[in-house]
């Protein structure tokens, strides 16, 4: 079984509450099911949603599933009113037990996992990074951080994830492989933890995944834009991310 994509952001309420988060639910359903066929809407109920919380990446974390709506329902549901988009990213912070059956056309929502400055809000100064130095004092710090533009102001406003967050990421791709819960698309935003935590997630998955599509509609901190990393950056880093995707939000 597959899922039809997953989400990686940094929060979950700015995520599920987002108007622009719709667009993208839809334009990935248009991917994967093709244009709108139907002329005539059938219902406004059209779009069914599931929610849950599945399993958890950290303490900050919430995973829902969404059911994505047919070939032959896109008509209303794809390129109608907004209030049928907000629909559809509705959900409750209600555990199920046991996780709902998956059906194979779901929507995996995630947060990016802990970060350092989570753990160490100050870490900036206490490894005393610049441009030419970053020393890590903790077990739970990465050995060694990419070269950016700025290192100290990009790091401030985008962090990478800790140590503990990447086994978190392992840990969390282990449990969808056991669910026969394996996406076949990736989009994150393009914060460096987003993307740090869409890359574990898809190394240890493999290939299946396809390659992470970078959407910055999904990114919390739009002023911190000039600061992210680009698809070509990234690659040279080995995130697989697909440099041929066209963004909602440029």
């Amino acid at each position: 079984m597959l899922l039809l994509a997953m989400i990686i952001h940094e929060y979950m309420a700015h995520l599920i509450a987002g108007e622009f988060t719709a667009k993208i639910v839809h334009r990935i359903a248009e991917l994967n099911y093709g244009e709108c066929v139907d002329k005539k809407p059938r219902s406004r109920q059209n779009i069914q949603q599931r929610y849950g919380l599945l399993f958890s990446l950290d303490s900050c974390c919430v995973v829902f599933t969404y059911s994505i709506p047919k070939k032959t329902q896109m008509a209303e549901c794809g390129k109608g009113s907004n209030n049928e988009g907000k629909n559809v990213l509705r959900a409750h912070y209600k555990m199920l037990r046991p996780a709902a059956q998956f059906r194979g056309d779901e929507m995996i929502v995630s947060r990016h996992s802990e970060t350092i400055a989570e753990v160490f809000p100050d870490w900036i100064e206490r490894c005393k990074l610049d441009d030419a130095y970053y020393h890590p004092f903790d077990l739970n710090m990465p050995v060694r951080v990419p070269r950016r533009e700025n290192m100290r102001h990009a790091y401030t406003l985008d962090p990478p994830i800790s140590e503990v967050g990447r086994i978190m990421a392992q840990i969390f791709a282990r449990e969808l492989v056991t669910r026969n819960a394996v996406p076949k698309a990736i989009y994150s935003s393009p914060s460096l933890a987003s993307v740090q935590t869409a890359a574990d997630i898809r190394n240890f998955i493999g290939g299946e995944c396809g390659s992470i599509n970078i959407e910055p509609g999904l990114a919390s901190d739009q002023n911190a834009s000039s600061l992210w990393m680009s698809p070509k950056e990234f690659n040279q880093l080995k995130y697989n991310v697909n440099e041929s995707y066209t963004p909602e939000q440029s």
